[in-house]
């Protein structure tokens, strides 16, 4: 890793819906729906991904995954990952996807993520590729 790469600066930058642990003191400029100086406890909240996983850690919040990393999604790409997009989704989905995997300890993911990379979809961009 390198203070100077701007991909790994933008994957870290997604955001990733959390819940709150406890409460937050301080930390209401993070909800804009909240008048409070404070966040309570339970209040959902989506925060950039170094940051999520930071007090995941720490056991402040619980990290959920993204809609486009939910079972309907995983489903989908199961289906035919070399039909889907996934930049549309997040520009960094292999990157942000992996890390949540390792995070949250989610075997599903994690071969979802494999398949999606090393399938079908692969051997069609290498058979493009290759081809021109």
């Amino acid at each position: 890793m390198s203070f100077l790469d701007i991909d790994q600066i933008l994957f870290e930058e997604e955001r990733i819906p959390t819940t709150l642990l406890l409460n937050a003191p301080g930390l209401g400029h993070l909800d804009s729906s909240i008048e409070s100086e404070d966040l309570p406890e339970n209040t959902r909240i989506e925060l950039p991904l170094w940051l999520a996983l930071a007090f995941g850690r720490k056991n402040m919040v619980n990290i959920e995954l993204p809609k486009h990393f939910e079972r309907k999604m995983r489903d989908e790409i199961l289906a035919g990952a070399e039909n889907i997009n996934l930049k549309e989704f997040s520009h960094y989905f292999f990157e942000v996807g992996s890390e949540l995997a390792i995070e949250t300890r989610n075997e599903d993911l994690k071969t979802t993520l494999q398949i999606a990379f090393a399938g079908e979809r692969f051997r069609s961009l290498m058979m493009h590729a290759l081809s021109r």
